[in-house]
């Protein structure tokens, strides 16, 4: 015998034991594949083995190759869970990628210093792996290489080896020591989630490591880095909760958003004298964060009582500073986006006259800043800059400003025609927008805690977006008559707004416009209306009633996704503007109006009920009698009873048909009181048969 073709024995799941003869030269691609064998030995005559050759043979659980085999194919042994024992060749170069993949049994391995090259997720899922060392002779590895191998403790890389591909750790919880040899580079996730490692030493020499390269290593309290780096990319040191203090050296140049984000127990942070730039959001959510120092020699950053500036800019508030008040320097002329973010300590903070410019969310959950004088010298604000800052109370603004001016502490321009943002924290229940007021700011009113009532004048044309975002008191707002569109986010999170009217001229509704308002009870979309964007009425849980207007060209996915308690979708359309997950979510007990006139042969709706109803019913008029057509597919095993109920009055409701198998036509008299007042009446109720 000297050849296995592909496939021979697959699956053959009664065969438990081979002798392979001396005289056999090939094994094809999954030759035995799933087979039952438990034990195996491959000859040296055997020099040509296909990829999978063994792979999922669960009961497998001794191998013995002998030398003469130089590379190990692909999957040869992947998913072998039982596997215990293995004894590679001495002639063995190489080894395929997922040789070993999820042999979960397997508790450890050597291989022979013969080999160079291992594949992707050779080892990977190899669960209970704990003593293992790669060849000293290894040069090159693919990704994935011992990925969840969650009993390792630890790796020594060996001096030959120059890069850790990505997410050749991720994953190995119970790693606590790793040796870097001279590996220059590190890929992305390579040691994600590795949460018992605790102190790392990268070697000189070292000049990148990829994104999210150590997140999620919540034991790690020590990083040494190398001279050698230049940069620190997004998310790398993400979650590292353990750090207390990080010393950024000489050499490195740029941190990448998150690369210390969520670090929980950083405290102070070090720069050398050559870093240029710290992305906005490289210390977002450190909670104890109180102090940023940097050398003396660097000719970019600077720090001054724990402050870390660029130049002329405040990069960042440390979030934890313990002082409660701060004055900005005279020579300060731009607040970044973000610098104050999440300040808790600080209430009194004042701004220099020659400060430009205020970034977006620059005092963004900066929970006890009360007040703020604006002087004036800015000229420039971001309209989100206060956004979710819910203890400002006042925004006052310098005389002297030509470009702003504060009526009653809210912030508009200097011709009072924008009302750029209403404070967080301002005492008042109920506000009236000035008439003359043209335009609110995007995330104008966004928090405003107090605010139960909000009267917007005729003069107002344009909304923004995310304007009234998270205010969790608002139970009333008049929108007036001369909006034409409602931006996104526009009421996200008023779980209060039980009831408002939509003006008549509305023709857009943006993503996301109602989302989360838990307290909306009924919503009537004006005729005007053409458009209903993503998510609109998401998660309304007291959406009771929808009345949709004439002109609805196109309701999108996800419109009334988690508003669990909807009884009447009302549409006036003549035709349907629905998409395939448009009433994702909506129970099937709710009850749909259509206008008699609706005609056949329109959009599907593909995921009405449950995937149930492909097209709203079509009413057609033949003489004296009205033809209703239903399309149903029905997938659902054991098969399901289902009942096509109609009502003139919403309330007393008469079935039509018991059992709707695919597609059915009901034939009622033109007069059927289930025309009433132009509206057909319908509903389905699922039953078990």
């Amino acid at each position: 015998l000297l050849t296995v073709g592909h496939s021979a024995f697959y699956g053959c799941i009664k065969l438990s034991e081979i002798d392979l003869p001396d005289s056999l030269l090939t094994i094809g691609n999954h030759s035995f594949f799933m087979t039952n064998l438990e034990s195996l030995t491959l000859l040296s005559t055997t020099s040509d083995i296909g990829r999978s050759a063994f792979g999922g043979c669960q009961n497998l659980k001794n191998v013995s190759i002998e030398p003469g085999l130089v590379s190990l194919p692909v999957g040869i042994f992947g998913g072998c869970i039982s596997l215990e024992s293995v004894l590679l060749p001495s002639t063995l170069t190489s080894v395929g990628s997922g040789a070993f993949a999820g042999c979960d049994t397997l508790e450890s391995l050597a291989i022979p210093d013969s080999v160079s090259f291992i594949g992707s997720a050779a080892f990977s899922g190899c669960e209970s792996l704990v003593s293992f060392q790669l060849p000293t002779s290894l040069e090159a590895t693919g990704d994935r290489l011992m990925q969840d191998c969650t009993s390792l403790t630890s790796i020594i890389l060996p001096e030959g080896l120059t890069a850790i591909e990505a997410n050749s750790f991720f994953g190995c919880t119970s790693l606590e020591t790793v040796s870097f040899g001279s590996v220059g580079s590190i890929g992305n996730s390579a040691f994600g989630h590795c949460s018992a490692l605790k102190e790392i030493s990268l070697p000189e020499g070292l000049t990148s490591i990829g994104q999210s390269s150590f997140t999620m290593c919540t034991s790690l309290a020590q990083i040494k880095f190398p001279s050698t780096l230049g940069m620190i990319p997004a998310r790398s040191f993400q979650g590292c909760t353990t750090i207390t203090s990080l010393s950024i050296p000489d050499g490195v140049t740029t941190l990448e958003g998150r690369c210390f984000a969520e670090c929980l127990s950083l405290k102070g942070v070090q720069f050398g004298s050559t870093t240029t730039f710290v992305a906005i959001f490289s210390f977002i959510d450190c909670p104890l964060l109180e102090s940023f120092t940097v050398s003396e020699s660097n000719p970019s950053l600077t720090s001054s009582d724990g402050v870390l500036f660029a130049d002329q800019t405040l990069l960042r508030y440390p979030v934890n500073h313990p002082d409660t008040s701060f004055d900005l320097p005279p020579s300060v002329t731009r607040i970044e986006y973000g610098a104050f973010q999440g300040a808790k300590n600080l209430t009194n903070l004042g701004l220099n006259e020659g400060l430009l410019e205020i970034g977006t969310q620059a005092f963004q959950g900066a929970e006890s800043l009360s007040q703020l004088t604006l002087p004036a010298s800015v000229s420039v604000i971001d309209p989100r800059a206060f956004a979710n800052a819910p203890r400002i109370s006042s925004i006052d603004v310098n005389p002297a400003s030509n470009s702003f001016t504060s009526v009653d502490g809210v912030l508009f321009d200097q011709a009072g025609e924008t009302l750029i943002a209403y404070p967080g924290g301002h005492p008042a229940s109920s506000y009236q927008i000035p008439t003359g007021t043209l335009r609110l700011s995007d995330s104008a009113f966004n928090s405003a805690q107090n605010l139960t009532q909000i009267d917007i004048p005729e003069t107002v044309n344009d909304l923004g977006n995310g304007t009234f975002t998270d205010c969790t008191s608002l139970t009333s707002i008049n929108l007036g008559d001369q909006l034409n569109t409602l931006g996104y986010n526009l009421f996200l999170g008023c779980s209060s707004l039980t009831s408002l009217e939509i003006p008549p001229n509305l023709f857009g509704i943006g993503n996301s416009a109602f989302k989360d308002c838990h307290s909306l009870e009924s919503v009537t979309i004006p005729d005007s209306v053409e458009t209903l964007g993503f998510g609109v009425f998401q998660n309304c849980t007291s959406l009771r009633r929808v009345n949709l207007g004439v002109r609805i060209g196109r309701v999108n996915n996800g419109t009334f996704e988690g508003s669990q308690n909807i009884e009447v979708i009302s549409i006036s359309g003549s035709y349907r503007p629905f998409s395939s997950g448009s009433f994702e979510g909506v129970p099937s007990s709710t009850v749909i109006e259509v206008p008699t006139f609706w005609q056949h042969n329109q959009s599907d709706v593909r995921r009405f009920w449950g995937r149930l109803l492909k097209r709203l019913p079509a009413v057609r008029f033949a003489g004296d009698e009205a033809h209703i057509d239903v399309d149903y597919s029905i997938n659902l095993f054991p098969p399901t009873w289902m009942k096509f109920e109609f009502s003139t009055d919403l309330e007393t409701w008469q079935p039509v048909e018991e059992v709707i198998l695919r597609y059915q036509t009901f034939v009622v008299p033109k007069n059927s009181p289930i025309f009433s007042e132009g509206k057909c009446h319908f509903r389905v109720r699922i039953e078990a048969p």
